[in-house]
């Protein structure tokens, strides 16, 4: 994704990047936080996996910024 936008910004052709997993075709399981929940769910659901709440931030922001939804 760097080199991509890098190539852009300078003025370089556009380079097709689709991010996002693109083996993902159907819903994750059950234990993926949902929007609905409240902090203190995601939290728990996050420190059972054995994640801080550093973690849980850095995942989550890098999964919405670099990864998609299908």
């Amino acid at each position: 994704m760097g080199a991509v936008l890098g190539v852009a910004s300078c003025g370089g052709p556009v380079i097709p990047y689709r991010a996002g997993r693109i083996d993902a075709t159907q819903a994750g399981p059950a234990t993926v936080p949902e929007p609905q929940q409240d902090l203190q769910t995601h939290i728990a659901s996050f420190e059972r996996q054995g994640f801080n709440q550093t973690e849980m931030i850095a995942l989550v922001a890098c999964g919405h910024t670099i990864g998609g939804v299908r």
